[in-house]
């Protein structure tokens, strides 16, 4: 039976004082940029995947691949810029075993702005972030780049969709694609999640259209490790909303914690429990925050970062842990400064236990890369000397949509 949970993070406190993070720093040209994805390096310090727009090097208007390497303290190494494509929108990085990196995204071919010009992009780069190779993948319409993951193999798996179809690529350790299945269109659409399963297949999910007009629901799919469709479930819920799942990660049991978006006002993350099986267990919403993204620290632990509005039109980054067993995420700490704008894009673990944080600072043109990082004690000392739910006021708190990024004719 479906079960409505009350969650313990629908409330929060704002903590927002300098004191919580060691530093900040930002990046960028002389036009709009962000950072998307952020790892750890060898000697402890970082490297940011993002985009840039510098008009000494593209189209003001259009963006470009950025790669970014600092030291411990966040002081930049060296920066890259990377791509032959008109557009190009890399999101996610991982790290090779032979200490380079692997940018995964999409991008656009020319200024065409036909239905077949915009597929996945793939690009190759050795530890010094030099560009040695890229390539595009996708069909005859639109290909959008939903998520990726490292594989047991070494390799990695795309998710990305059409307008109506969901598609699911595999890497090996080399960058060549071993096989690619595609999984529709009745059922399935937009695919924004995936994660490889403890048996080796993989589970995705995203967004599906309803009978209901201009409505859309969740849907899931489980594959074998060979990308053979196990199950199917669309309309997951029947929410009658536009709900599309953002993020998904397989609970001890065997069974599935996901987190979806109602994008349509009042916009809140759905956070859903089911079985092995895909079957819906509960339910509940958190109208405080939006998820932005979600890391599985080792086997027992799961890092979330959110962003919120506030009516002073800032926008402030929200940081929790909590087990990988549990249903609901602990109360969020708050990192921001009122007036300013912060959205978090990637968070990872540190070396030193501490948190990472790369996304944008400001606005509009005057976008930037922002780098933020946390004590390692922030988390667990703060939560200490959180209040009870009735002492906290929300009244100023407005829930912003993330921007799906994704390139549009």
């Amino acid at each position: 039976m479906k079960t409505l949970i009350v969650l313990v993070f629908l409330a929060t406190v704002s903590l927002a004082s300098a004191q919580h993070i060691e530093w900040e720093k930002h990046f960028g040209g002389a036009g709009p940029d962000e950072g998307f994805s952020v790892l750890g390096t060898s000697d402890n310090g970082f490297i940011i995947l993002g985009t840039t727009s510098d008009v000494e090097s593209s189209p003001a208007s259009l963006e470009i691949g950025y790669l970014i390497r600092t030291d411990s303290l966040g002081n930049i190494a060296w920066e890259k810029t990377f791509s032959s494509f008109y557009q190009t929108i890399p999101k996610v990085l991982l790290q090779d075993g032979d200490r380079g990196y692997t940018a995964i995204g999409e991008a656009r071919r020319s200024q065409s702005g036909s239905e077949t010009d915009v597929n996945i992009y793939v690009a190759k780069l050795d530890a010094n972030g030099t560009l040695q190779h890229e390539t595009t993948i996708g069909s005859l319409l639109d290909d959008h780049f939903g998520a990726a993951v490292r594989t047991t193999d070494g390799g990695f798996a795309i998710a990305a969709s059409t307008k109506d179809t969901s598609k699911l690529y595999k890497f090996d350790n080399a960058g060549t694609l071993e096989w690619q299945k595609s999984y529709g269109p009745k059922g399935t659409g937009p695919t924004y999640a995936l994660q490889q399963t403890s048996d080796g297949g993989y589970i995705l999910g995203g967004y599906t259209t309803t009978t209901a007009p201009y409505l859309g629901d969740i849907f899931l799919l489980k594959t074998e490790i060979n990308g053979k469709l196990r199950w199917l479930k669309g309309s997951v819920g029947s929410f009658n909303r536009d709900v599309e799942v953002r993020f998904i990660y397989e609970l001890h049991n065997g069974g599935y914690h996901a987190l979806a978006y109602d994008i349509r006002s009042p916009f809140q993350t759905v956070v859903l429990i089911l079985d092995a099986g895909g079957v819906l267990d509960a339910v509940g919403y958190d109208n405080r925050a939006l998820l932005y993204d979600i890391k599985r620290i080792g086997t027992d632990s799961v890092l979330f970062v959110g962003g919120v509005g506030k009516i002073d039109s800032s926008y402030q980054i929200e940081v929790s842990r909590t087990s990988a067993s549990a249903i609901y995420a602990p109360p969020y700490i708050v990192f921001g400064t009122t007036g300013e704008v912060r959205i978090p894009h990637s968070i990872a673990e540190t070396a030193d236990s501490g948190y990472i944080i790369t996304g944008t600072f400001g606005t509009g043109n005057d976008r930037q890369v922002m780098l933020m990082k946390i004590g390692r004690t922030t988390l667990s000392d703060v939560r200490e000397s959180l209040p009870r739910p009735t002492e906290m006021d929300l009244s100023d708190r407005r829930i912003t949509p993330p921007s799906s990024h994704r390139i549009t004719h």
